[in-house]
């Protein structure tokens, strides 16, 4: 190729100099671009010439985090499999100074004893021994069924950079406790395995830095949390308990966790209850957010809570079935406590998983006059419509809305009903959002529909059909509706949902005309 173009050049582009793609190697721009062309053509670049694979290995993007998947060797033979791990070490050896994360998936067992040949023979302890100690800063080790003593009395010599470390494996040996308070700059742990390794949790407290911890065990019950309070700097909080434990799991206030504010999140999955204040429930999630400097009247932190459970809340002593009303208003007292010295507002509630609501759980409760996004997800249901349920679901969902008035998006998927209840239409034109996906409604929600809505969302409402007179009556009836989502709802005739979708754009653009 010619770099300018020649003067008798029939497009009479004459004296335009042509760039050549080398002319791009100047800070690291050529190696970016080489990055960018994508997985699948690394191989090729590399084999172009030797300039454009010393660019792509000396590409940081690509080689900042590197995983290592032993699946697929399963499926190979001997010779095979230690060619792979011949060209991995060499891979590695080559890419370690641009290294910051590791993860290790090894679900079979294949890097615990390193016998895969005499050439190049390596396992997971050799493995995190060739990394550097200054740049590394994030360690994921999914090793089972448990990661070797020497690969765990390895990490230590990684300390001084190392922030985020995950350990997942059937059984995590008791050095993992031993070793945990050597790693004293780490700021997120995660520890998944049948049951926290003996000594643990003392472990976990020597790490003053730790901001996020998620702790899963599979067999055995978690402790109780109250200890973790002493981490002063703990934000974010995941707990995992799926055994089969016989008291509830133990947790303190969210208030109570960290020097200042509490708890950013929290959330916990048990097959049985946890227990936090006098309420215990099942599934909950917590996340907390500062205020934001660009909200006018944003002057207190915000929450968004989710409490999914086959059961209802149930204050402390109670039995499920003695459950009432009460105990919403616990549980949010317990999270969000009013009393506090940065109290907290909640915006954001979930409720789902089947569980059952009636009114009296929820009249009066206090702190929902700034919930902004409701979700009822399946509430009041189970696979079958049983009688009452419905109702109580409805008066429920009603005595919710009164004491929302500043709500703007309401999620009712899996509604049970084959009507819309009448309470939606009286939140007003604040509500500009409203699901009713996977429903059992009958007919299209007409009069229904708060005339502020914006969004609709109908997809897979199969036991729903309308006819175009009825998409032309829900657009008269929400002159601000904008989007409709059909998928998987039946329509009777198959231009109804392209006429609707036709007229939403025809108001989308003469919107955008007088904007």
């Amino acid at each position: 190729m010619e770099r300018t173009a020649s003067a008798g050049s029939s497009s009479g582009l004459e004296d335009i100099s042509e760039t050549w793609i080398d002319d791009l190697d100047c800070g690291g721009l050529l190696s970016r671009v080489l990055y960018l062309a994508g997985k699948p053509s690394w191989p090729a670049i590399a084999l172009t010439c030797r300039h454009w694979r010393d660019l792509l290995f000396s590409e940081p993007q690509l080689w900042s985090t590197v995983r290592i998947e032993t699946v697929q060797l399963d499926f190979l033979s001997r010779p095979r499999k230690e060619a792979w791990f011949r060209h991995k070490r060499a891979l590695l050896q080559r890419m370690v100074p641009l290294i910051t994360a590791l993860a290790v998936h090894d679900r079979t067992g294949m890097l615990r004893s390193g016998a895969h040949g005499t050439a190049g023979a390596w396992g997971l302890p050799d493995l995190l021994g060739m990394l550097c100690p200054a740049v590394v800063a994030d360690v994921e080790l999914e090793v089972h069924p448990s990661p070797p003593v020497e690969a765990l009395q390895a990490l230590p010599r990684l300390a001084a950079g190392l922030t985020a470390l995950n350990l997942d494996a059937q059984q995590l040996p008791p050095e993992a406790a031993a070793v945990l308070p050597q790693l004293s700059g780490l700021c997120s742990l995660r520890l998944a395995a049948q049951h926290l390794p003996e000594g643990g949790l003392p472990a976990i407290l020597q790490l003053s830095l730790l901001s996020r911890l998620e702790l899963e065990s599979s067999f055995l019950p978690l402790p109780p949390m109250a200890p973790l309070t002493a981490l002063r700097r703990l934000k974010q909080l995941w707990l995992v308990d799926d055994s089969e434990r016989q008291d509830a799991l133990l947790l303190p206030a969210p208030a109570d966790f960290g020097a200042q504010g509490g708890l950013d999140s929290l959330a916990v999955y048990t097959r049985q209850t946890w227990q936090v204040a006098d309420t215990t429930a099942g599934f909950l999630f917590l996340h907390c957010t500062a205020p934001d400097p660009d909200q006018p009247g944003q002057a207190s932190p915000t929450a968004a809570a989710s409490r999914c459970g086959k059961a209802s809340l149930t204050l402390h002593g109670h039995s499920r079935q003695d459950a009432r009303l009460d105990s919403l208003a616990a549980l949010l007292e317990a999270l969000l406590p009013a009393s506090s010295a940065a109290p907290v507002a909640l915006r954001v509630l979930h409720i789902g998983g089947f569980s059952r609501l009636s009114a009296e759980e929820v009249e009066g409760c206090p702190g929902l006059a700034a919930v902004q996004h409701l979700g009822l997800v399946r509430c009041g249901t189970g696979s079958t419509l049983e009688e009452g349920l419905l109702q109580a679901a409805e008066a429920a969902l009603a005595a919710l809305l009164t004491q929302m008035p500043t709500l703007q998006q309401l999620d009712l998927s899996g509604w049970p009903g084959s009507s819309l209840p009448s309470c939606v239409a009286d939140c007003g034109a604040g509500l500009t959002q409203l699901v009713l996906a996977e429903s059992g409604l009958t007919e299209l929600p007409c009069s229904a529909c708060p005339p502020g809505l914006v969004e609709l969302d109908l997809h897979r409402c199969q036991t729903m059909t309308f006819t175009e007179a009825d998409a032309e009556k829900l657009l008269d009836s929400c002159p601000r509706l904008r989007k409709v989502q059909l998928e998987g709802t039946m329509a009777a005739g198959g231009d109804v949902a392209a006429l609707l979708a036709a007229a939403l754009e025809r108001r989308r653009t003469v919107e955008g005309q007088a904007a």
